[in-house]
Order: C-alpha cells, then sequence, then structure tokens
C-alpha cells in the first residue's frame, strides 16, 4: 500500500481487497459476517385465529422487555439520586 496525503472533502474510494506482499487477500475472508437474530422463526399458518394469537404473543414480549428498561433505567436513576444526597451532606 501507498501511503497518500489527503486533504480536507477529497473522496477516497474504498477498496474491497487488501494487498499483502503482492498477493491479494479477498475482504470476506479476514472479515466473518455476525449476525443476531431478535426474535425465534415464526411458521407460516393458514389458521387467523392461530396467527392473531402468535401476532399478540409476539407483541407481549416486547412490552415486556421495555418494562424491564424501564424498572431498570428507575433503579439507575434512584441510585444517582441518592449518591448526589450523600456527596451533598
Amino acid at each position: 500500500m501507498i501511503p497518500t496525503v489527503v486533504t480536507s472533502g477529497d473522496v477516497i474510494s474504498l477498496q474491497r481487497d487488501a494487498g499483502v506482499n503482492a498477493v491479494f487477500v479477498p475482504y470476506e475472508s479476514t472479515h466473518s459476517m455476525t449476525t443476531r437474530s431478535r426474535s425465534r422463526p415464526i411458521e407460516e399458518t393458514s389458521d387467523p385465529e392461530e396467527a392473531g394469537a402468535r401476532k399478540k404473543q409476539v407483541v407481549a414480549s416486547s412490552r415486556t422487555g421495555t418494562a424491564k428498561r424501564q424498572r431498570m433505567m428507575q433503579g439507575r436513576a434512584q441510585a444517582d439520586d441518592g449518591q448526589l444526597t450523600i456527596d451533598g451532606g
């Protein structure tokens, strides 16, 4: 690789391959892709009643997570208030 002086506002295109001693190594072989799914796969169903029940179940689980986050944030705020009172007293 050759170092290049770049001034503000210049656009440099990204290269997908990195050269190592004149041997090119594909980008994909050095950077693996990691993905994580937030939900389990839902099986398809033709029964509208069952599909509605599954949708309610997914909505309920997302609300539960939100309530849990709210409790954690409230707990942190209370601990911070207590620390401020002790430091000020």
